[in-house]
């Protein structure tokens, strides 16, 4: 459930009280990153895991949660994005690829199924927040570069007919009828934004995407979030948004080289993300469900959006940017 934890419930009570602990975690990083798994900061940490026995949990009715979603959530033709951990799902029985085919039979064959699949580029997160540039020369093979978004979107990437966005900053995973319409155009040139007016994500947004999260935290996990920023570039209200990093692109004959804009790694130090939770639950955008001890949360791309796009103008989620945070962790 949304905000369920004590550490999400004392997060969520001000922004002054995560944007405080966001600037402490990573001015201590070298030392605090091995508590991250309490709850996850920053989406590129990749810890090692160290191998533990797996409790025999209750078995998942996964078919009684299907019949739930095609009842109440979604429907034929539906275009989904889906935010899924395979680690809580494995108890109902069901292999990725099941998964896969269990949802695309839901929305049928004029139905999109869409997922994150962020390429696995290896970042240095103790320098992850730094005032010096990244000269790094980042490579992605759009058919072949792995996702770090987990099991089901890497299934999704070996299907024959799914698509990947060529945008290397938080790319897309797609398969279904809208799936080369979203994806079209979304890397120009090195002008365009990795979730601006070209991009697959708010391609979703103009089709008004479902987003189901299973087992995971939607806000936490919803790239849709990150659109207004993008979008309303020219009208955003901090300056300095972007930094720059260098990629290698290659698609199968296509080969280039990108000088790429993203949000500036140190605003993250200002994104209040358990009050944007908060406030997404208040104005009836995100419900949650339980079946089993599972967690389920949905919520309407178009909404979402639209709940941002009014606040743009005061920067929101991020608070408190008149100060330059960053400063504290260098």
């Amino acid at each position: 459930m949304p905000n369920e934890t004590m550490i999400k419930k004392i997060l969520a009570t001000t922004p002054l009280v995560e944007v405080f602990v966001r600037t402490i975690y990573y001015a201590n990083i070298k030392y605090l990153k091995n508590i991250v798994p309490i709850y996850r900061v920053n989406p590129y940490l990749n810890l090692k895991k160290k191998n533990k026995k797996v409790s025999n949990k209750k078995k998942i009715d996964f078919q009684k949660i299907l019949n739930f979603f095609s009842k109440k959530l979604l429907k034929k033709g539906d275009l989904v994005i889906l935010i899924s951990s395979y680690k809580n799902l494995k108890s109902t029985g069901y292999s990725p690829q099941q998964i896969i085919d269990s949802f695309k039979k839901i929305i049928g064959n004029k139905g999109t199924l869409a997922m994150s699949a962020r390429p696995d580029f290896k970042i240095d997160l103790e320098n992850y927040i730094t005032k010096k540039k990244d000269r790094k020369i980042y490579f992605y093979d759009v058919k072949k570069t792995k996702c770090n978004t987990g099991i089901i979107p890497q299934t999704m990437l070996m299907m024959k007919n799914s698509v990947r966005s060529r945008n290397p900053i938080n790319s897309m995973v797609a398969i279904g009828p809208l799936a080369n319409k979203i994806m079209s155009k979304n890397l120009i040139n090195n002008e365009t934004l990795p979730h601006g007016r070209n991009s697959s994500w708010y391609k979703c947004v103009l089709n008004n995407a479902k987003i189901l999260a299973i087992g995971v935290d939607l806000v936490q996990g919803a790239t849709i979030t990150k659109t207004v920023e993008d979008v309303y570039c020219d009208v955003w209200p901090l300056k300095n948004w972007y930094s720059k990093k260098k990629y290698f692109i290659k698609d199968g004959k296509f080969k280039k080289k990108f000088i790429l804009k993203e949000r500036s790694p140190k605003w993250s130090l200002h994104y209040a993300e358990r009050t944007m939770c908060k406030d997404f639950i208040k104005s009836g955008i995100l419900s949650s469900y339980n079946f089993d001890g599972l967690s389920i949360e949905f919520a309407e791309s178009k909404k979402i959006f639209s709940y941002l796009k009014n606040r743009k103008n005061r920067s929101y989620p991020y608070f408190y940017t008149k100060y330059d945070l960053i400063n504290y962790i260098s």
